[in-house]
């Protein structure tokens, strides 16, 4: 684990330049900002739980007027019934350029907590990840649940840090999935954001408990794509552009 530590989410093509060299003035950060969950459609026409192609069964969780899985996605088959690549060597997934997936350091424990590390490939297949009727959630998508839970959240195109509370109300509260000292969980949210680490370019595998990747299907260029990170000394969420060709964990939210 202290490994994973020292390996720094430099590994990602993040155009942290960019992002690192802005100053902000931010409200002082006040936990009780951050806005309670609330059903905001009929209670009986909110699925519970959903099945993806496999059988997986995931349940689900409601933010402001959204439908977020509550879990990463777990699917090795895309919707089409098409299997996607998996089990690639480091090598492999180094050069790869069509979708793949694999488990954190092909851990069948960790798979069943963390789910699949996606490249951004599998993310932009037509045959599609999610179940019928869902999508993997798009930068505009986590923009909108970041602003529900955080009235000052920044979700413009300048900001890295889109809010200093939004990502505790994500996290899981405790260490079960993280490390110490998780600060700043909230868990209100509901999210249940785990630190389900990444897969790295050269196809390592870093970060398990300490940070939480997630692909948005929203490109920023052609080599790279938004995601999102959650982290364990922090309760902010972070906004960032990775190279496709890193493995992270995958949010479904319900089309609209």
């Amino acid at each position: 684990m202290k490994d994973s530590f020292k390996s720094t989410i430099l590994l990602f093509a993040f155009s942290a330049i960019a992002y690192a060299n802005y100053a902000v003035v931010r409200p002082k950060k006040d936990v009780n900002r951050v806005k309670s969950i609330a059903m905001e459609a009929p209670e009986d026409s909110i699925p519970l739980t959903i099945k993806d192609i496999e059988g997986n069964v995931y349940k689900t969780v409601v933010i402001g007027k959204q439908l977020w899985f509550q879990e990463n996605l777990r699917t090795k088959t895309y919707r089409n019934g098409k299997p996607i690549s998996k089990k690639l060597s480091d090598a492999q997934w180094k050069v790869n350029k069509t979708g793949a997936c694999a488990v954190y350091n092909n851990d069948t424990i960790k798979e069943q907590a963390f789910g699949q590390l996606y490249n951004w490939y599998a993310v932009a297949n037509p045959a599609g990840l999610c179940p019928v009727g869902w999508h993997v959630a798009k930068d505009s998508d986590w923009n909108t649940a970041v602003a529900f839970l955080d009235s000052y959240a920044d979700t413009t195109e300048r900001k890295r840090i889109q809010s200093e509370i939004a990502g505790g109300a994500m996290k899981e509260i405790g260490i079960t999935h993280w490390v110490a000292p998780n600060t700043g969980a909230t868990g209100t949210a509901n999210f249940l954001g785990y630190a389900g680490g990444n897969k790295s370019p050269d196809g390592k595998c870093n970060d398990v408990g300490a940070y939480g990747y997630w692909w948005t299907s929203t490109p920023s260029s052609t080599n790279e794509a938004y995601g999102r990170l959650l982290s364990y000394f922090n309760s902010n969420i972070d906004r960032y552009k990775a190279s496709k060709n890193v493995g992270l964990s995958v949010r479904c939210v319900k089309n609209q």
